[in-house]
């Protein structure tokens, strides 16, 4: 609770200057969108935030398959469904351009109105000289993670961090935890594979797991690096990233329609759909794969719900956590639960950790400003810079009793919440 207050209390700073060229280019990028769509529809260009005028087009108009329903029982114009139709080979190619450009019109008035206007120095009620201060909320989630509010700081995206500065004679130094959650599933379930690869680093866990499904095909693709352990260029990164993605989205026990559906909402920087051209039979010949070079996470999958139905709780493995399960039939989150839980269970000893070497200084705008799940940013005075570095790495770098892998962070100084 104290770590929330003094999160608050420190807030961050705001560089005004950033924060209006964001402005400008999102106010640029609604207007090319809405000009594309005015171009190819007219008169009959719907509100791109109305979800009655979209559904009318789509639906009523042009006569698309729905993807999904909303609790009235109307076709759905949310996000999902806007991606399902750029996949569906029953939609033309203009259809799909207005499509396209019906998402980017959202997307960036959604950042506008989420965050770019909010955090402007005439909204007194979140920025006062300067800063903003989001509130930290201990009990804000099941697993305990932290969550926060006014704004939300844990969802900004990371192309609008830029925009957060240290304050004057201060830099940032932040960490984020290597494949936290991989690291904790695999140690639990026992995948010797992985825990072999975090402990010998004779290669890099998502090349490892690109080549459970790929076979050796996957070190032939182009950009493919001599050394394992890096992460590639080319054809070969990208086979890499949907390895990667497939991975994670598999790790809690999900089926290959949810994997599916997680996969094609990847996007790229430019709004572009990653792996939109990937159909469920492809999803599911690599999960499969994938299942069948690590079977030892569907055995540990099994053993969770069994105990769980058992003892009607799951116990996270590092501090006791537990949850009690009205509905012993969520697989998944039954499944999820030990992992978040635990992971944070890691990241919160590591924090307080931390903190009895970089208390909060108030007078001086120092100590802990961010906490991202499994990532921290600190503000530290200029010359305490690579002590604190150092200090941060070695702290959040810890091992757990009975569990078989290190877990490892590595911190990076930076002047931008950007830049680490």
């Amino acid at each position: 609770q104290d770590m929330c207050v003094g999160m608050h209390r420190l807030g961050m700073r705001i560089d005004e200057g950033r924060r209006k060229e964001h402005h400008e280019k999102l106010k640029v990028e609604v207007e090319k969108h809405r000009l594309v769509l005015r171009a190819l529809l007219g008169d009959e260009t719907p509100n791109p935030n109305s979800p009655a005028q979209v559904q009318r087009l789509l639906f009523d108009k042009w006569y698309l398959p729905p993807h999904s329903y909303t609790d009235t029982g109307e076709p759905s114009a949310n996000d999902a469904a806007l991606r399902s139709l750029i996949t569906n080979p029953l939609v033309d190619d203009e259809q799909k351009e207005v499509i396209r450009a019906l998402r980017g019109y959202r997307k960036a008035a959604k950042l506008i109105n989420t965050y770019i206007a909010k955090l402007a120095p005439e909204n007194l009620e979140l920025v006062r000289d300067g800063y903003v201060y989001p509130d930290y909320n201990v009990t804000g989630t099941i697993t305990g993670r932290l969550s926060s509010s006014n704004p939300n700081f844990q969802n900004i995206p990371y192309k609008l961090r830029d925009m957060f500065i240290p304050p004057p004679g201060c830099v940032f130094v932040g960490a984020d935890f290597d494949q936290l959650e991989l690291r904790l599933a695999a140690a639990l379930a026992g995948a010797t594979h992985y825990l072999d690869a975090f402990e010998r680093k004779e290669i890099d866990p998502h090349n490892l797991t690109g080549q459970m499904m790929f076979g050796q095909e996957f070190w032939k693709a182009s950009g493919a690096p001599h050394n394992k352990f890096e992460k590639g260029t080319g054809p070969f990164k990208k086979l890499r990233d949907l390895s990667k993605t497939i991975c994670f989205a598999s790790l809690y026990g999900a089926a290959p329609p949810k994997v599916h559906e997680i996969l094609t909402k990847a996007e790229g920087d430019n709004g572009e759909l990653l792996y939109g051209h990937y159909s469920l039979r492809q999803v599911r010949a690599l999960h499969h794969k994938w299942m069948q070079a690590a079977p030892e996470f569907s055995a540990w999958w099994a053993d969770v719900v069994r105990d769980c139905r058992r003892d009607g709780y799951v116990e996270e493995a590092v501090l006791g956590r537990r949850r009690y399960f009205a509905d012993l039939t969520d697989f998944n989150a039954i499944v999820n639960f030990g992992v978040q839980a635990g992971g944070f269970s890691i990241v919160a000893l590591g924090m307080l950790d931390v903190l009895k070497h970089l208390p909060f200084r108030f007078k001086e705008r120092t100590g802990l400003v961010n906490q991202l799940h499994d990532a921290v940013l600190f503000t530290v005075k200029e010359q305490d810079a690579v002590w604190a570095r150092d200090v941060i790495t070695a702290h959040l770098t810890r091992r757990v009793p009975e569990l078989a892998v290190t877990f490892t962070a590595e911190a990076h100084i930076g002047e931008r919440w950007s830049d680490v």
